[in-house]
């Protein structure tokens, strides 16, 4: 007969999760730190250079080791893990672990996310100035297909190449942090250069995932569409599969909706002017061939930007020169109005300065992982709108003009947030104190009631008292029933 196994329910919880998630580095919340066991203990604590320990006994009575970081400081933690090329699943407590222990019963515990190289969507870790790309690539008969997504800014590519040269040097201007391909792609010099000159993380995807048929019905029903038309990409089979795969990567990674992702850009090599990943490395258009940063590159020689959208488009720009002369005189009339009227280009500077990263504050919001103050930053950004607005209403360049068109002020949504938020906020839920008061009158009773408890309850109980005519009535607390009202057995008959 088999050993008992004798591990604690939170180890076979833990055990269970897993084994579901074998390529994934499991972090467990329990109280204030995230905690990892087994081999993935001695894993973060070797990647982390933190403490390794141990608890409890395993099925043969050895003990577990255990290694955990505090949650607080977890975001730091994953990027480090991730920049080493692993994957986490983070273990989330879903209800408060005192109700579980008052039931004497395990915490639920859920998994919530799985982080990676290509999905990180933190602030404090990203490089405001470049996008967090991740990438898929297909091969259908001799066209290779290459979707790249942006998680953290909702950018959606994607686009077919002819030719090997062709797709290294879009790889190259990408600069993925993460690269997805099918289990049966077999260019083991493509994966190769990706993991040691771009240093991205190389992951693997079932062969079916890529299928058409399957690939299709992803970006199908993520949009909410029957047709791929409106995107442009519905005659392009290979694109079509590797943009499909990202999609589902996306949604088993992040256990949710991606809705902030709402268009699919189809584009052709024939937009731009093609620079070859050789001609980029030699030109030292963004990196330096002596030590791989900006500096002394034409990137950083031209970057006067004065917001993290406006330098990746710029980086966009430098890496994806215009072809087209409409496109070109479009974009020269802009700089020509711009660079002569002094006055208006140093007040929209001024004035874009205090805009905050709209494009990754949005994401954030919409993943769920944004703050209160992240919306407050959303609505101070939101308040420059009006006044952009307004200078651009005087400019004359075709482009200006569209710009200003397509820009909407959304001063309803820069309202809701300044009367439902409070202006300084904590940085935590837990604090509380996150909505004005007066803005929800449900809110502002509750609020009343933790912070003049013991007065309310007094006043309920008179109020009792008053309304059933029994003057011993109480209203008392304990630990298992929690509040209840007690009425003396002489005064049960005048109970209503």
């Amino acid at each position: 007969m088999a050993k008992k196994s004798k591990l604690s329910p939170l180890m076979e919880q833990y055990r269970q999760l897993k084994n579901q998630h074998p390529d994934s580095i499991l972090l467990c919340r329990v109280g204030d730190f995230y905690e990892a066991f087994y081999d993935d203990a001695e894993l973060i604590a070797r990647v982390l250079e933190i403490t390794l320990t141990s608890r409890d006994k395993d099925s043969v009575g050895g003990a577990i080791p255990m290694a955990g970081v505090p949650h607080h400081a977890l975001d730091s933690y994953l990027y480090k893990l991730v920049n080493s090329g692993y994957k986490v699943a983070i273990l989330e407590q879903v209800e408060d672990a005192k109700k579980a222990r008052e039931e004497n019963r395990l915490v639920k515990r859920n998994l919530v996310r799985i982080v990676t190289a290509g999905t990180v969507t933190d602030p404090k870790v990203l490089d405001g100035k470049t996008n967090n790309y991740l990438i898929s690539i297909y091969l259908v008969n001799d066209s290779y297909g290459l979707a790249a997504v942006d998680l953290s800014t909702g950018e959606f590519t994607v686009t077919e190449l002819e030719t090997l040269a062709k797709l290294w040097s879009e790889i190259h201007r990408l600069a993925p942090k993460e690269c997805l391909f099918s289990e049966d792609f077999d260019d083991s010099e493509v994966v190769g250069q990706i993991d040691t000159e771009l240093k991205a993380v190389v992951n693997y995807l079932p062969d079916w995932r890529f299928s058409f048929d399957t690939a299709r019905s992803e970006l199908l029903q993520h949009f909410n569409t029957l047709s791929l038309d409106g995107f442009g990409c519905e005659h392009l089979p290979a694109a079509i599969c590797a943009a499909g795969a990202l999609v589902y990567y996306l949604y088993e990674t992040q256990k949710q909706e991606v809705k902030h992702i709402v268009s699919l850009h189809t584009y052709t090599l024939s937009d731009f002017m093609v620079l070859e990943a050789d001609t980029q490395r030699n030109l030292e258009l963004t990196i330096s061939i002596r030590d791989g940063s900006s500096k002394g590159t034409l990137l950083e020689v031209m970057d006067e930007t004065v917001t993290p959208m406006g330098a990746r488009k710029l980086r966009q720009c430098i890496l994806q020169p215009l072809l087209r002369p409409t496109e070109i005189n479009a974009r020269l009339g802009a700089v020509d109005e711009l660079k002569n009227r002094i006055g208006m280009q140093e007040e929209l500077r001024e004035r874009l300065s205090k805009v905050y990263d709209m494009e990754r504050l949005i994401s954030r919001i919409s993943l769920g992982s944004a703050n209160a103050r992240d919306l407050i930053a959303l609505k101070d950004s939101l308040r420059l709108l009006p006044d952009i607005k307004a200078q651009l209403n005087d400019c004359e360049a075709s482009l200006l003009k569209t710009l200003n068109e397509n820009l909407d002020s959304l001063t309803e949504l820069a309202e809701l947030i300044e009367v439902s938020i409070h202006p300084d906020p904590p940085a935590t839920i837990r604090e509380g104190r996150l909505i004005n008061d007066d803005f929800n009158e449900q809110l502002d009773e509750l609020r009343e009631i933790t912070s003049e408890g013991k007065n309310w309850i007094a006043e309920l109980q008179q109020k009792e008292r008053d309304r059933v005519n029994i003057p011993s009535l109480k209203i008392g607390f304990n630990q298992v029933f929690g509040y209840y009202i007690e009425v003396s057995k002489p005064n049960l008959h005048l109970v209503p």
